[in-house]
């Protein structure tokens, strides 16, 4: 099953063929946005996932994550999230010293004071600084396959916010907010 066939070998080049001279089908503009937010969302969940584990408690999953996830990325990127994260995780676990609560508690409390630093940023116009991959946390496959391949800006896909991102026909991945 794994066994490589003419058939394989011609898409390759096909999909090498298009993603160099950027002239993707038109559906893969329309699908761009989407992924793009999906896996800068994912990759943000697993630094929590990480920072939180570090710490030694269990970062929350849900929806909730996910949303504030999507929050934060409408303005900031996802070098600076892991520096909104990594600070948020920090005081849950002093939350936890200090205050003796549940790790449980500590642990959700992670996500109100991702958003609630994140909006305190933005109201304050603070210059969130962006943080570097852990080397725990190493750039994926799938990142540079996404961010070198297909939309030709390398680390930028880290270290820019998502709606500063142009795909190769020079439209915005997210020309206005309200499509985020």
């Amino acid at each position: 099953s794994w066994r490589i066939t003419t058939t394989t070998l011609s898409l390759l080049n096909k999909i090498e063929l298009v993603t160099g001279n950027g002239q993707w089908p038109e559906a893969w503009y329309m699908d761009a946005p989407e992924i793009i937010q999906h896996y800068a969302v994912s990759e943000c969940l697993t630094y929590l996932a990480y920072c939180a584990d570090e710490r030694g408690m269990k970062a929350p999953q849900g929806e909730k994550t996910r949303l504030t996830m999507i929050n934060i990325l409408q303005d900031y990127s996802i070098s600076q999230a892991y520096s909104l994260i990594w600070r948020s995780a920090a005081n849950a676990a002093d939350y936890l010293v200090r205050r003796g609560v549940l790790k449980a508690q500590a642990a959700n409390s992670i996500v109100t004071r991702l958003q609630n630093s994140a909006d305190r940023a933005r109201a304050e116009n603070w210059n969130v600084k962006g943080f570097a991959r852990p080397k725990e946390c190493p750039r994926s496959q799938f990142n540079h396959t996404l961010y070198d391949v297909f939309l030709k800006i390398g680390e930028r896909g880290f270290t820019e916010s998502l709606k500063n991102m142009q795909l190769p026909n020079g439209y915005a991945v997210f020309p206005n907010s309200a499509n985020f």
